[in-house]
């Protein structure tokens, strides 16, 4: 773990101080941020603001509001003693209709922010519904340090059609269902366009939701008029149902759900990420080369080591490639990759004096999208093949014990 992010200060977009109902006081000595201090972890503040198209115009239309924020924000982080801000601004006409107005305001803050405390950081909390908008992830990319792509809420607490909150690949939704659902791969496959992968990180979810389902344990599902419910990945582990023990699995989104009656007698069809699922999301990071993860929130798993153990088999020095596994392109096992993608990543496991890789299947837009395979750590490397089109390739053999992969599918 290398970053903690308090939470939070929450913005009173009038006037820029803060309107947190319980003052914020001596943050920077709370337990929790002594203990990740002791410990060498960098700490910044996080900064919300869920507003309207409205209440993000008022703030924008408004210097002295925007100056107020960013000199209490300096003040704040100085005497904590930590190193940056986390922007977690959301809502509707955030990407849209405010995007340059967002864009500057976020460079003022840096520039000012840099120049106070030498070394500092800031980032922002982006969507995932946002990633599409040129103007907007460019424009916020330029002017701050990182952008961290909120992995999550592709199935929300509001709507009624019951679904993993974050699935990896796409999941299919139900007929009938109006809301539009995205999924992590597509999301950081469209930020990445724009954005060098140094400087995203994707954030995972620890909880889950369940809702009440009129359809059994058929996927997709459809809920009834009762608000789905939150669990932590805590709640998941320790419920007693017995759920945890009966896991399914969603083939496409990878996620875990379980289906079960609650304490009266309702038909529950519940989504949760678990290590299986979390572990295909480490391979997103790090086969795009992403600057690291991030997760919402600390606490959620408390009791169990499964998640900690993740960070530290895939972003600490003492990660590890596993000798054996399944890869798939950005659209997953059952989807289809997306156009305009163009990465490279490496499969080197520690102490290995060989690697074979053998194609299941193979579909590729002829003559358009290709896949390259090099024999060593880089494209430097000895190239073992360059495939297109739907022959499926012969198992091809690395003698220097790593295989490098590029692929390119035009726009």
């Amino acid at each position: 773990m290398t970053d903690l992010s308090y939470f939070s200060y929450e913005l009173n977009y009038m006037t820029g101080n803060s309107a947190n109902v319980t003052p914020l006081g001596n943050w920077g000595n709370s337990t929790t941020v002594l203990a990740a201090k002791a410990n060498g972890v960098k700490v910044n503040l996080c900064v919300t603001f869920f507003g309207t198209s409205a209440t993000f115009g008022s703030f924008f239309g408004n210097a002295g509001a925007q100056s107020t924020l960013i000199t209490n924000l300096i003040s704040e982080v100085t005497t904590a003693g930590a190193q940056g801000v986390n922007i977690d601004f959301e809502g509707a006409g955030l990407s849209t209709t405010h995007a340059t107005a967002f864009a500057t305001f976020l460079t003022s803050l840096t520039t000012q922010m840099h120049g106070a405390i030498p070394g500092s950081e800031v980032s922002v909390d982006i969507q995932g519904s946002a990633t599409g908008s040129l103007n907007y992830i460019t424009q916020v990319a330029a002017a701050v340090d990182l952008l961290i792509l909120m992995g999550y809420d592709y199935y929300w607490g509001s709507q009624f059609y019951p679904g993993p909150v974050a699935p990896t690949h796409q999941f299919t939704p139900a007929v009938g269902d109006p809301n539009g659902h995205g999924n992590v791969s597509n999301d950081l496959n469209t930020m990445l366009r724009y954005v060098t992968p140094s400087k995203v990180l994707l954030a995972m979810p620890y909880y889950g939701r369940r809702w009440r389902a009129s359809n059994g344990c058929v996927l997709p599902g459809i809920g009834i008029a009762a608000s789905p419910s939150a669990q932590t990945y805590t709640q998941y582990r320790d419920n007693t149902s017995g759920y945890y023990n009966n896991t399914m699995r969603e083939a496409n989104s990878f996620t875990a759900y379980h289906c079960f009656n609650d304490v009266n007698n309702n038909f529950n069809q519940q989504f949760m990420d678990d290590a299986y699922s979390m572990q295909k999301k480490y391979n997103l990071i790090n086969q795009r080369g992403l600057a690291g993860g991030a997760a919402w929130k600390l606490g959620n798993d408390a009791g169990y080591p499964d998640l900690w153990e993740l960070v530290n088999n895939n972003l600490s020095t003492c990660a590890t490639v596993p000798c054996r596994d399944t890869l798939y392109d950005m659209g997953g096992p059952n989807g289809n990759y997306q156009n305009n993608q163009n990465y490279t990543f490496t499969i080197a496991p520690a102490g290995a004096s060989a690697l074979s890789l053998r194609f299941l299947a193979f579909d590729l837009e002829q003559g358009f999208d290709s896949l390259y395979v090099y024999d060593g750590t880089s494209t430097s490397a000895t190239l073992l093949g360059a495939f297109t089109g739907v022959t499926v390739p012969p198992t091809l053999a690395a003698a220097s014990g790593a295989l490098t992969f590029r692929f390119r599918a035009d726009g």
